[in-house]
């Protein structure tokens, strides 16, 4: 049921925008596709090597609603990825979706008060490919992390944006349990529900013509054990060649004691193709 919740939060809304942005001109949209290739073919090769061929993909929308006062912003990001090296499998490298709504008010102060929602999972199922044989440890909501805040956000500058509240976090399981189980009981827990401190953090800005730094800071911290913070750190530097080509440097850290005592990095070195639908 709380899959279903879930998925209807995320078509609702992109439904409404879609449905509402022909009848006034108060919806702003944007919608980029990234596809990066990397592949390597060798023959009759005797300094050693093998065939390799890599593939990811990645897209990022935007839908907001400004009007009297009122800002409705929506953001999903799909980012999934597979590399083969030689006769071995397959592997999934890149499997990710973040969907998040923020709604604000203003109210004639520097900050103003606003309501948030984010969901993370990851798209299709993920493995433990030391194991023999591989070993599913992730599926579609299965961890999915969904995220409520309500507090003060600061959002005036493209540059830089910042929000701070009241957190509620659900960590939503069904075949995968270590996120949301607690060892200290009996029973397997598929859900856990937390209340906390929530802050996301963004900035946004041009390092030199053509070259572009993101980076997003999301933090949670619990009541219960207030000293240690969930953190969710992504960084991409982006270097534009022309209107289709571009280089993309993403740096991920992240550090969740549900899923690992250790700090979690992931970085990525992409050449590839990035296409604006909208």
């Amino acid at each position: 049921m709380k899959k279903i919740i879930a998925l209807l939060l995320l078509c609702g809304t992109i439904i409404y925008a879609q449905k509402d942005a022909g009848k006034t001109n108060y919806w702003k949209t944007e919608g980029v596709l990234n596809l990066n290739l990397s592949q390597t073919a060798l023959s009759n090769w005797v300094n050693g090597g093998d065939n390799s061929f890599a593939v990811s993909f990645l897209g990022n929308f935007h839908i907001d609603y400004h009007s009297n006062g009122w800002k409705f912003t929506n953001y999903l990001k799909l980012n999934l990825g597979s590399s083969k090296v030689g006769s071995d499998i397959a592997k999934i490298t890149d499997n990710e979706l973040i969907f998040e709504n923020v709604l604000s008010k203003e109210s004639g102060w520097f900050a103003k008060p606003y309501a948030a929602n984010t969901l993370r999972t990851q798209l299709v199922g993920g493995y433990d490919y030391d194991a023999v044989p591989k070993l599913q440890v992730s599926g579609f909501l299965d961890p999915g992390y969904l995220t409520q805040e309500i507090g003060l956000i600061y959002d005036e500058s493209v540059r830089f944006k910042t929000r701070f509240g009241l957190g509620f976090k659900e960590t939503i399981t069904h075949n995968f349990t270590s996120s949301s189980d607690n060892p200290d009981t009996k029973i397997i827990e598929k859900s856990k529900f937390e209340t906390g401190i929530s802050s996301v953090t963004e900035l946004n800005f041009e390092v030199a013509e053509n070259i572009n730094l993101t980076t997003k800071l999301s933090l949670f911290g619990r009541f219960e054990n207030i000293n240690v913070w969930d953190v969710y750190w992504d960084n991409t530097l982006t270097a534009k060649v022309n209107d289709l080509v571009n280089v993309n440097i993403n740096v991920l850290v992240v550090y969740n004691q549900a899923e690992s005592f250790e700090t979690q990095v992931k970085e990525a070195l992409q050449l590839g193709l990035s296409y604006t639908i909208f």
